[in-house]
């Protein structure tokens, strides 16, 4: 019988975003939780919550909001001490894959230093952590990056990552057990770990269905053909591990097979994560609302506790009407059925698969985008993905900073010099020393969360970054 209680976990995770808030943006997005019910929010402790901790604890408190601060474990915790290349994870010629503590550092938990470190880091940030904070989740670094090194190559994905989260329980018991704690099943490590008995010690699971195909429901069959974009078919292989056979041909049969394995596992425990505002998007709606409300609907079919939704405030207009729907469903479920879904996400769904529809040339955006600043949001991204020029990227940078009130334009400079620069087309002539720097990060998080540990006004000093690749960006 489906439970049609309230969920208990209702709410929002910002990922990396919190540092690409001004005080104000981000006053705004966590005042609005309350006026949504909704009661959960995770926030990255390694990327803004220094600079905005105070904040964070206050309007969450007034808010009635529970907080859970999630960590890049290998990130946060290896930076505790001076860096040794032999605690990363390795390609299969030995080569880190990452230079330092990063959003995608993973280790290798076939090196006991690696994992000893790993667990003293651990350490001294439970005992480092604010009153406030009275649940924490540890994640492995946010990529695929995990050690190939002869011993760890034998194991899956899933297997790799035990060592950290047995070290990272094994802190938490010593130092801070009157904590709540949590892990989180993501990409690579969907699969069940071969011993997962430590997962029974946390006090909840979050489920990331972060490569999901948007346009089906979870679990619902996908036919792939000819017309499938690259990118979707690419984001498929990526997400099984090396050790796992995509036995039942497709991406939301698989997640949903993995749903349910961690579900008979630690039944009451796991609750998903939706990444529907997801930062490649740039704020973009990506109209997938009644899939969810379907996705929803099976959630409570199968005791799941709730759900947690990918959002920021920058480009948080084009989502505020979805927003308003899931919060109701996940108090309501009866009211799913008063969802009338638009032309748009009707014809998403008959034409699917899809990934980035707007990024299709063939997409008639002027037909079927209402809002203006979206529709030429959309159409200013499309020129540059598939024209690349000086002239196209000034354009959707300038006008993301015209309306940066409302579109994320820190992240739109990131992406669209990445784009550029992938090109061949475009290069930047000069750069000062953050410049180069910005190039030299993968993600945009690291890159602003180096400036203000540096003690520097990591939104005012990013800003002038893109003024400055603007200035400096010329056709080849």
């Amino acid at each position: 019988m489906t439970d049609h209680t309230p969920f208990a976990i209702r709410g929002f995770n910002m990922c990396e975003s919190l540092l690409r808030h001004t005080p104000e943006e981000l006053t705004r997005f966590l005042r609005r939780m309350k006026t949504l019910d909704f009661n959960s929010a995770i926030i990255h402790y390694d990327y803004g919550f220094r600079c905005y901790r105070d904040l964070i604890l206050r309007e969450t408190r007034a808010a009635g909001v529970d907080v859970t601060l999630m960590t890049f474990g290998p990130r946060t915790f290896y930076g505790y001490f001076d860096w040794d290349p032999a605690w990363a994870a390795k390609d299969e010629a030995g080569k880190p894959f990452c230079n330092g503590p990063e959003c995608e550092l993973q280790g290798c938990g076939s090196n006991p230093e690696a994992v000893e470190v790993f667990y003293e880091g651990a350490k001294k940030f439970l005992k480092e952590l604010p009153p406030g904070i009275r649940r924490v989740n540890m994640r492995a670094g946010d990529g695929t990056f995990f050690c190939r090194c002869p011993k760890c190559r034998a194991l899956s994905e899933s297997d790799r990552h035990q060592p950290f989260a047995d070290a990272f329980l094994r802190a938490w018991q010593e130092v801070r057990p009157d904590l709540l704690v949590e892990g989180d099943v993501y990409y690579l490590r969907y699969a069940l770990p071969t011993h997962s008995e430590g997962w029974g010690k946390m006090d909840r699971i979050m489920f990331d269905t972060f490569p999901r195909l948007l346009y089906h429901p979870i679990g619902e069959k996908c036919s792939v053909s000819a017309e499938t974009p690259r990118s979707v078919l690419d984001r498929g292989a990526v997400c099984w591990g090396e050790h796992e056979s995509p036995a039942m041909g497709n991406l939301n049969e698989y997640l949903r097979m993995q749903q349910d394995a961690w579900n008979r596992r630690f039944p009451g425990s796991i609750y998903v994560f939706e990444n529907v505002m997801k930062q490649g998007y740039t704020g973009i709606d990506m109209r997938y609302t009644q899939v969810l409300l379907e996705d929803i609907k099976r959630y409570r079919e199968m005791g799941l506790s709730g759900m947690l939704f990918e959002a920021f405030e920058p480009g948080y207009r084009f989502n505020a009407g979805t927003f308003e729907v899931l919060a109701k469903v996940l108090k309501d479920p009866a009211s799913a059925e008063e969802y009338v879904p638009t032309p748009l996400e009707k014809y998403l769904r008959e034409t699917a698969p899809q990934d980035r529809y707007h990024n299709d040339p063939a997409f008639d955006a002027e037909k079927w985008i209402e809002d203006p600043l979206e529709r030429e949001h959309v159409i200013l991204r499309r020129e540059l993905e598939h024209h690349p020029s000086a002239a196209a990227f000034r354009a959707w940078v300038g006008f993301s900073f015209e309306h940066k009130d409302e579109l994320d334009a820190l992240y739109v400079t990131k992406l669209a010099s990445r784009i550029a620069l992938a090109s061949g087309k475009v290069e930047f002539r000069t750069r000062t020393e953050h410049e180069a720097e910005f190039f030299r990060h993968v993600k945009l998080w690291d890159f602003m969360e180096e400036l203000d540990r540096s003690g520097a006004d990591a939104y005012a000093e990013t800003t002038r970054t893109c003024e400055g690749l603007m200035a400096c960006v010329a056709d080849k």
